[in-house]
């Protein structure tokens, strides 16, 4: 049962437009079980300061789809997650919130460590939910726009069926030189960042993936 569910609400096209480079708050608490890890929130997330927030967004129907919850959750019953042993948090929220001139944030990252990194997707090392991670990732994705946006603009984000596209259509080659056909190796690879300096890896990020 729902126990904190605040009222959902609409952000106007000035309050989205003004939330460029907004902060949401983690979802953290001691001994979860699961770590989602963002980069940024997008501009609707920004506004109206909850993870994952846009219309449209599969993230929360895939946590249910995939097993992580028993029913799809709205974004801004995003701290009953924790009941479950789920946290939220994003990449960098202390750099922006130091930039911003806020206070200081002590981020908080899992003491097992994470593993693997492909455009933020990471497993704690430790956890018992490593096999139901896959099936979420194939199940918030969408393979046709993943397939598509990686020929147009080399960004590679694991997906099984995003594969077979490039496959089928004479891309095996180029889909496999970013480990598509072995997505293990890439589960394998030591996330070591944030940069201390946030502006260099934010323009080294649009840099090689552009937008």
């Amino acid at each position: 049962m729902s126990r904190s569910r605040a009222t959902p609400w609409r952000p106007t096209r000035e309050q989205i437009a003004a939330a460029a480079g907004a902060t949401v708050l983690d979802v953290m608490a001691p001994d979860l079980r699961v770590l989602f890890v963002g980069i940024n929130p997008g501009l609707y997330s920004g506004a109206v300061r909850y993870h994952f927030a846009r219309p449209g967004n599969r993230f929360w129907k895939a946590l249910a789809l995939s097993g992580f919850t028993d029913r799809v959750l709205s974004p801004f019953e995003e701290r009953d997650l924790l009941e479950r042993g789920i946290g939220i948090t994003n990449l960098g929220t202390d750099d922006r919130v130091k930039d911003a001139g806020g206070p200081v944030v002590k981020p908080a990252y899992p003491k097992e460590g994470t593993v693997g990194f492909i455009d933020s997707e990471q497993i704690v090392k430790a956890s018992k939910n490593k096999a139901v991670f896959e099936k979420f990732i194939n199940t918030t994705e969408q393979a046709p726009w993943i397939a598509k946006n990686f020929l147009d603009k080399g960004r590679p984000l694991f997906n099984e069926k995003a594969y077979k596209i490039l496959v089928n259509t004479g891309h095996k080659e180029r889909a496999d030189r970013f480990f598509y056909n072995d997505p293990e190796r890439p589960l394998k690879m030591v996330l070591k960042g944030p940069s201390g300096n946030a502006q260099a890896y934010i323009d080294a990020f649009n840099e090689v993936f552009s937008s």
